[in-house]
């Protein structure tokens, strides 16, 4: 629904279509325990917001594409950058899912990467939107670069993704140590990845290693050779990629509540 140039929030997510993303958030706040608080770090129209069931929603971006004063029940929307919004955050707010969908920026979301994992419930689980670009051109960090040589070629194609996949890159090579990720295949929506910490009660901060340099090199034939992913990138189907985040989740749940 529209009122004057932006869109009204649904009140109901039951109300509203599921996407793709809404619907990996929703199996995870479904598998995970007593998962209630939900934030997304770029909402821009809402169109995922709307859909996530969990109590407790709380969007992040600059500049929302709907009207905030009509928000339902338990969503908040904070118009501010997400390097701005974790700053602010108070110290003992945490969350059960984070998704990120921000700026398509490998070095965005690296930083949007390490806040998040230091703002999880135990338990907790990061959505990353856009890791697998489907061509050198969708690779590209600038939408309307991608868009202009997209309309320069008469490509048909308007699919774009960015750089997020070297935000991948990173955390693997410099934080294998802390984090777990797996990629969900999907040919049809959009692949994502599904990342959770591998202590059991996260104690220790994860701090930022990578430079805003260290993958200018890294172009997406050399991370993507004859079109294959990454085997580290994990590849699996939804319901087996986010089945085995529930696993991991529950089993920090118990080693929570069994700690003397």
């Amino acid at each position: 629904m529209l009122r004057g140039q932006y869109r009204v929030f649904a009140q109901d997510p039951e109300s509203v279509l599921e996407t793709w993303s809404a619907r990996r958030v929703n199996k995870l706040q479904r598998g995970l325990v007593n998962a209630s608080s939900y934030l997304e770090v770029g909402v821009q129209y809402g169109v995922t917001l709307e859909g996530v069931k969990f109590p407790e929603r709380v969007g992040v971006d600059p500049f929302p594409m709907f009207d905030l004063k009509a928000l339902p029940r338990g969503v908040t929307v904070h118009s501010k950058t997400s390097d701005n919004y974790f700053a602010d955050l108070d110290i003992d707010k945490h969350f059960d899912v984070i998704f990120l969908d921000g700026l398509h920026e490998w070095f965005q979301t690296y930083k949007d990467i390490i806040n998040s994992l230091n703002r999880l419930s135990s338990g907790g689980v990061v959505l990353i939107d856009d890791v697998i670009p489907c061509d050198e051109v969708s690779a590209i960090p600038s939408l309307e670069e991608s868009y202009r040589i997209r309309l320069e070629t008469s490509s048909p194609d308007r699919r774009w993704h960015g750089d997020v996949y070297k935000a991948l890159f990173a955390m693997h090579n410099h934080h294998a140590n802390a984090v777990i990720f797996r990629v969900i295949i999907d040919l049809e929506g959009n692949s994502q990845a599904v990342m959770w910490r591998r202590d059991t009660v996260p104690e220790k901060s994860v701090t930022l290693i990578a430079g805003h340099d260290a993958y200018d090199q890294l172009t997406y034939d050399s991370a993507f050779p004859d079109g294959l992913t990454p085997s580290f990138f994990g590849c699996g189907s939804e319901d087996e990629v986010l089945e085995e985040a529930v696993a991991a989740s529950h089993r920090s749940t118990r080693h929570r509540t069994e700690a003397p």
